[in-house]
């Protein structure tokens, strides 16, 4: 756990600063040290050092920063971040961080899952709660639903009331105040449930998008030129989906076919290795496209490479770790990146 939060905190360091105060443009807020006071009436993305949300985001919130303190009425919400408090009300939320605080006047009209080295949960939650961390500590909190939970230490204080079931792992130290209030309590073996298995794909995916943001850093520094000529493709999105789903249906094919005869053994190897080479790229790629979708509709601004694909490429993860969406958006994704990759060889000399 200390590893998967780690390297996804560990990607606000690849964040530039922009000294920039006055937010004309609310859906898309970059700066060192944010305070938001005035209701925002979109969805928003919201990158910093330091973040404080104190009126409402009518629409998604997408938070990531150093030290965030919202105290906001947001209707869904999506935090990374290092120390994050929430104070207010969202439907659904997803939190991930090094130490995440739920306070008292925390309202979660639906369900919550949380991901922390450290969490401490009060306030009222409607539905259900799911947590991966290091500790947990319940301490005020109502929860009207289940409660699951992979942890190495948990403790249930007094005004812990819990309706539905408490669900945690076999080998968690436990402490249950006699006077907490419990549905039903049951554990599992961690090694067989799907705790473990989501912890696993965090880490896989912070761990690939880290590499991959390296990747995209040395190649946005020696060939910038390259992904101007991937801006000039990106209109062609349908065409290029096209393209990477032939090819990776084809290519297979052929490889397979000349493995089995003598004479294309070599060729249908370097193949292999030109195919294994495209998919992964093809990340890199749709990230930078989704990134360059966002800079073009929201900023619109003088694009800076590497910002624009630190965005898409973040966003682009963070999406596949949703389950079954994720597994949708890799295939797209790898179709794109790959279509793309290919068209820029296929584009006509002028």
């Amino acid at each position: 756990m200390k590893k998967i939060i780690f390297l996804l905190v560990s990607l606000m360091l690849f964040i530039p600063h922009i000294n920039a105060k006055e937010y004309k443009n609310e859906q898309l807020i970059i700066d060192d040290d944010i305070i938001i006071d005035k209701d925002i009436n979109s969805s928003s993305l919201i990158i910093g050092s330091s973040i404080e949300v104190d009126n409402k985001i009518a629409g998604s919130g997408i938070i990531l920063g150093n030290n965030i303190n919202l105290n906001s009425n947001i209707d869904y919400l999506f935090t990374l971040g290092t120390n994050i408090t929430y104070s207010g009300s969202t439907t659904d939320a997803l939190l991930i961080g090094s130490k995440i605080v739920l306070n008292e006047s925390s309202n979660i009209s639906r369900d919550i899952t949380i991901l922390a080295k450290d969490a401490e949960i009060s306030g009222s939650i409607n539905r259900n709660i799911t947590i991966y961390a290091t500790n947990v500590t319940i301490k005020d909190a109502q929860i009207a639903g289940n409660v699951k939970i992979e942890a190495q230490n948990i403790k249930l204080e007094a005004n812990a009331a819990i309706i539905g079931e408490l669900l945690y792992n076999d080998d968690a130290k436990i402490t249950i105040s006699d006077v907490a209030s419990i549905g039903n309590t049951k554990t599992y073996t961690s090694s067989k449930h799907h705790p473990e298995t989501f912890l696993d794909k965090a880490k896989a995916c912070a761990i690939g998008m880290v590499n991959i943001l390296v990747v995209f850093a040395l190649l946005a520094f020696f060939s910038p030129k390259l992904f101007n000529k991937i801006d000039d493709k990106k209109k062609d999105i349908i065409k290029n989906i096209g393209l990477g789903f032939i090819f990776l249906l084809l290519l297979p094919i052929i490889i397979l076919l000349l493995i089995i005869t003598v004479f294309g053994l070599s060729l249908g190897i370097i193949l292999i290795a030109i195919y294994l080479l495209l998919v992964y790229l093809a990340n890199m790629i749709t990230g930078y496209i989704i990134g360059s979708f966002i800079w073009d509709k929201l900023i619109k601004k003088e694009k800076r490479i590497y910002l624009t694909g630190v965005i898409g490429i973040l966003i682009l993860y963070l999406l596949k770790l949703i389950p079954i969406i994720g597994i949708i958006v890799t295939i797209i994704s790898t179709m794109i990146g790959v279509g793309t990759i290919i068209s820029l060889y296929n584009r006509k000399k002028v």
